[in-house]
């Protein structure tokens, strides 16, 4: 029996409902899909956008490294100081996501003291205040001191890192000798004080200027010293008369740090280096020209001993290493290794001019005598691993760092207060860190 016309109707309209409700249905289920794809995909760009800046950081903190390995070994100078240099890679790099630019500072003022400049991240311009208190976007660099700016790149994304470090330096600390084993005089072999023919350091007097630390024992002898001995173990030595209470003898002090074995590798890598840049290397089989000038801030390094009968060489400010002895046959009153007239003169260029011997054999040579009424210095000597002697009979000036040292004969040694001061130091060529900071 056929339905009537009304049936049909409600049957129709039925199925009409059930459509719309099956098509609204799916368009809901269409929407959130699509709300929910959108919300993967933005948690997505989120995830990869903070892992992105992420490394972007550790970009900038690998960034501070490299630049403190390059710092330490000489492949950043002082050349650059204030200026960004852009887009470094990393050595053995294998994601090509990530550079870095950096800024160094450095702080080289002779003398040393601490100075105040722009932090090349958050400079504003304006001009800097003091040293205890540098003021917004500038900042106070110790004495020998580098501020490191980084900026590390990773993608598109950019992060900030600084650090200050402080170059790894062994100073004479104003010690006329300073030794990491026994030191002594025999004979009578006296130290004298440094007259300061050409002005001494600020702060140190004319007289009873003689300093000697030795991290061993002091024998004196039967000669004179006229200043202070600080030894670990004992320490015997003759002061002047009237000279006490200035000059003392004390045993027992407390020990102070030498430079290490590794420090010395590294120094001896570097002036390698520097000396065939400069084209100032004479291999184990060269043969030494009859003298040799020395000019100021250069790097002479020759790899076998010398002996300076047949060599003579003028320092005029820079450094000359031997690898092997350093030694001066023959009867002389004066020696074949001096400081030239103009350095003699500088106070400053005292410790810049060096003398430097990787044996264990160290430096035995004459001493200087007087040039034109006035003593002639011969800088600092510098003997890691052997003795420095005064074989002559004329007073060797000078400052000396060594494994040990023995002044002899007669005239014995005259303290030099300039090779001792701000720049009488050894750079090991490296760098300590002293604070860190992220932006």
């Amino acid at each position: 029996m056929r339905g009537t016309y009304r049936d049909r109707h409600t049957r129709q309209g039925e199925r009409g409902f059930a459509l719309m409700l099956v098509l609204l249905v799916i368009a809901l289920l269409t929407v959130l899909g699509v709300a929910l794809t959108m919300t993967a995909v933005m948690n997505s760009q989120k995830t990869v956008s903070s892992d992105f800046h992420e490394r972007a950081y550790n970009t900038a903190e690998s960034g501070v490294a490299d630049v403190m390995t390059q710092l330490g070994n000489n492949s950043i100078g002082s050349g650059v100081s204030g200026t960004w240099v852009n887009n470094n890679p990393f050595p053995s790099q294998q994601d090509p996501f990530g550079t870095y630019d950096y800024n160094v500072t450095f702080n080289n003022t002779i003398p040393g003291s601490t100075i105040v400049a722009h932090d090349p991240l958050t400079s504003t311009g304006a001009a800097c205040g003091s040293v205890s208190s540098p003021g917004f976007g500038c900042v106070a660099i110790p004495i020998n001191g580098v501020l490191i700016a980084v900026r590390g790149h990773y993608g598109q994304h950019v992060a900030l890192a600084e650090s200050e470090a402080v170059d790894a330096v062994f100073t004479l600390g104003g010690n006329t000798i300073f030794t990491k084993n026994n030191a002594g005089t025999n004979g009578n072999g006296a130290i004298a004080s440094d007259p300061c023919t050409y002005g001494c350091p600020t702060g140190v007097s004319a007289s009873h200027n003689v300093e000697v630390y030795t991290d061993g024992s002091f024998n004196g002898g039967k000669g004179l010293i006229d200043g202070n001995v600080d030894s670990v173990g004992t320490a015997t030595a003759k002061v002047p008369n009237g000279c006490s209470p200035a000059c003392t003898a004390t045993s027992g002090a407390a020990a102070l740090p030498f430079p290490s074995s590794n420090d010395i590798i590294q120094a001896e890598n570097t002036w390698k280096l520097d000396a065939v840049g400069q084209g100032h290397y004479y291999s184990a089989t060269s043969t030494l020209p009859s003298s040799i000038d020395v000019p100021y801030k250069s790097t002479w390094f020759i790899d076998q001993s010398v002996d300076l009968k047949n060599v003579a060489i003028t320092n005029e400010g820079g450094i000359v290493v031997v690898t092997g002895a350093i030694t001066e046959s023959g009867n002389k009153t004066a020696a074949n290794y001096t400081l030239s007239s103009g350095c003699n003169q500088t106070c400053t260029c005292h410790g810049y001019a060096q003398l430097v011997s990787l044996s264990p054999s160290g430096i035995q040579i004459h001493g200087q005598g007087t040039g034109s009424g006035n003593l002639v210095s011969q800088g600092l000597l510098f003997a890691p691993n052997g003795p420095v002697t005064n074989i002559g009979n004329a007073a060797i000036q000078a400052a000396i760092i060594a494994s040990s040292a023995q002044i002899g004969g007669n005239a014995g040694m005259t303290a030099d207060a300039c090779a001792a001061g701000p720049t009488g130091k050894i750079d090991t060529f490296g760098y300590n860190i002293t604070s860190y900071g992220e932006h």
